[in-house]
């Protein structure tokens, strides 16, 4: 079924738009191709050390700040993550660059990203080489469990996927059932379920958040920025850990 030139129900496609989203599934079908900065411009993947981003890319840094474009392309802030579909050796073969480079947010790696181990108190590491620091400014909430609930949150999201990918495996029986061909059984469109659709809302408002939230930091400046901020919980790329 097309609805405006859209596969599926209407319902399916109203988070289309939602680039936090978008960025999220862009890490789950690029995995394992992830990079964390570690430099100025340096990036490291689960299998290269020392990579840069393709200069053809507008997430192309510059050791030192240009602002030519209008744009800041200045250095890297350290742990920054970025999701690449492919890595090119240059010329020379001296260097590796990523392409197709989409940056991103821990919380998006840790929810859509690899397998993802409780380590210690508010360490969570993913495919064990990218650790991530759990913090809150929340005094009635400890580290260790901010972290158990992001865990206990990427299960449930495995859980609704798998489901999801049952009944879309399905879907010629949900045709049959649609048109009112006789073999068709009985059974919800993935439209019609209403906890998915629940989870699926409260899961794009928390991207959504961590985006905003982010981009507060980053304009107040980490240490003065959770001032003021209310209960936040925030994941970061463990510094030099990596």
């Amino acid at each position: 079924m097309r609805h405006n030139s859209e596969f599926g129900d209407p319902s399916l496609n109203e988070n289309s738009s939602k680039v936090p989203l978008i960025k999220a599934l862009a890490i789950s079908g690029f995995h394992p191709n992830l990079a964390t900065a570690t430099g100025n411009i340096t990036y490291r993947t689960p299998g290269e050390a020392n990579t840069l981003i393709h200069p053809s890319s507008v997430n192309q840094r510059a050791p030192k700040p240009k602002a030519s474009d209008g744009a800041d392309r200045g250095p890297a802030k350290l742990g920054t993550l970025y999701a690449y579909s492919t890595m090119a050796k240059s010329n020379d073969g001296n260097t590796i660059y990523l392409r197709d480079t989409t940056e991103c947010t821990p919380l998006m790696a840790a929810l859509f990203g690899g397998h993802l181990t409780h380590r210690s108190n508010n360490i969570l590491e993913m495919d064990n080489w990218l650790p991530f620091y759990v913090t809150t400014n929340d005094k009635r909430t400890n580290y260790t469990k901010t972290a158990k609930t992001i865990l206990e949150l990427r299960k449930a999201l495995q859980r609704l996927l798998a489901i999801a990918f049952m009944d879309l495996k399905g879907s010629k029986d949900k045709a049959k059932r649609a048109s009112g061909v006789p073999g068709g059984s009985r059974g919800a469109f993935l439209a019609d379920e209403k906890v998915r659709a629940l989870f699926a809302e409260g899961l794009v408002e928390v991207l959504d958040r961590d985006v905003k939230v982010r981009e507060e930091i980053a304009r107040r400046g980490w240490r003065g920025g959770n001032a003021g901020m209310g209960s936040r919980k925030f994941v970061s790329v463990a510094e030099g850990k990596y």
